[in-house]
């Protein structure tokens, strides 16, 4: 079994080596998604080969990422420049050798609870597994060789990186897997914290591969990135009716899911959309160059927010890391290139009149969900 490492972001001399693996998941129910997050969170702290405090050593002090997204697994391992090799060993021994202590099971509290970023992931499961032989069952289902995506950034050796990555997947032998029945599970939504409610538009999911991506994104931009947003110019500042606003495009198991999040008085919602369609529906080539300029922002620069869900908490920070993750989760699920300048570059040859269409169709089309209920 050979396995492709992807070189991106390569930086001769830099002093920072990366190496980010995404992994694609299979269907999971409620709870098993539940208890991958658990996974998450205990895995990275002692395998059979490395204790956490190895492992620090390793990448000077760095903390090792590992984060569930609704359609994968990033795991993130950076370390000094001239210590890229070793980042093949800790990421193949969290992926196939954590311990996983019952104890540890027992002592986990979940990730932060954060109520925005609850109700764009919702709903959330009700509960993990918290026997460890569920825990390491799903842990080997998830983690197999053929569903891992390796990427290269800084100074990293990609060639020997490559050479050792599938020099140990000669010895890593999967086990048989059954088709599962899904049963039907129980699921929580957010909590409520006083005064808060979250009002989405949940737009209908776009392929991952979708020839006309750049004009959604663009559309999303123009809708609720930044304060030349119609979401921050229509819901806040004319109305009143919203204190926080953000259109998202969330990655999901079938391709993206549009987003248009507001915290607001759940009694404003259905007006909130009809100002919303009355707003896109009086876009000029003002709007459309706003929109353009801050899609340039948010991709290129990086100064102002972005539209694609990822990250903690949904956003990313312009390191390393975080770019070379950002490439390379890209190539994984839409099989082209990351390349913000081209991108732009696509979105400025949209007319206004397609824009608009397109925003249209992420309103119109959407269903609306209000948390908590």
């Amino acid at each position: 079994m050979t396995s492709l490492v992807a070189a991106l972001l390569l930086t001769q001399g830099s002093p920072e080596a990366t190496l980010q693996v995404v992994v694609g998941l299979p269907e999971l129910s409620p709870s098993e998604t539940s208890t991958l997050g658990l996974i998450t969170r205990v895995a990275p702290r002692m395998t059979e080969d490395y204790s956490q405090r190895d492992i620090l050593q390793l990448t000077s002090g760095r903390p090792v990422v590992m984060q569930l997204m609704p359609d994968h697994v990033r795991l993130s391992i950076s370390v000094d420049g001239s210590e890229s090799l070793s980042t093949v060993g800790i990421a193949e021994s969290i992926l196939r050798r954590a311990v996983m202590r019952q104890e540890d099971i027992d002592s986990d509290r979940g990730g932060p609870i954060d109520d925005w970023i609850s109700a764009i992931l919702a709903p959330r499961p009700a509960s993990a597994s918290k026997r460890r032989a569920d825990v390491l069952a799903l842990y080997r289902r998830v983690f197999r060789a053929g569903s891992l995506h390796l990427f290269t950034g800084g100074s990293a050796d990609t060639a020997r990186i490559s050479e050792e990555w599938n020099r140990r997947l000669d010895t890593w032998v999967e086990p048989r897997t059954r088709a599962r029945a899904r049963a039907s599970e129980p699921t929580t939504n957010p909590r409520r914290t006083a005064g808060f409610s979250t009002v989405t538009l949940v737009g209908k999911t776009i392929p991952a591969r979708d020839p006309a991506l750049p004009t959604r994104i663009l559309a999303l931009v123009a809708l609720g990135v930044g304060k030349a947003g119609s979401l921050h110019r229509v819901w806040r500042e004319k109305n009143g009716w919203s204190y926080r606003q953000e259109a998202v495009l969330l990655p999901v198991q079938a391709g993206w899911q549009p987003q248009l999040v507001a915290a607001m008085d759940p009694a404003n919602a259905a007006t909130a959309r009809d100002a919303l369609r009355e707003d896109v529906a009086a876009w000029t080539e003002r709007d459309r160059d706003r929109a353009l300029g801050a899609a340039e922002g948010a991709f290129v620069h990086w100064t102002l927010p972005s539209p694609l869900y990822l990250g903690s908490g949904g956003t990313l920070e312009n390191n390393l890391a975080d770019r070379t993750y950002l490439a390379g989760f890209w190539r994984w699920k839409t099989h082209t290139p990351w390349d913000p300048p081209r991108l732009v570059e696509l979105m400025s040859m949209i007319k206004l009149g397609e824009l608009k269409e397109t925003a249209l169709e992420i309103v119109n089309g959407s269903s609306l969900r209000i948390l908590p209920e």
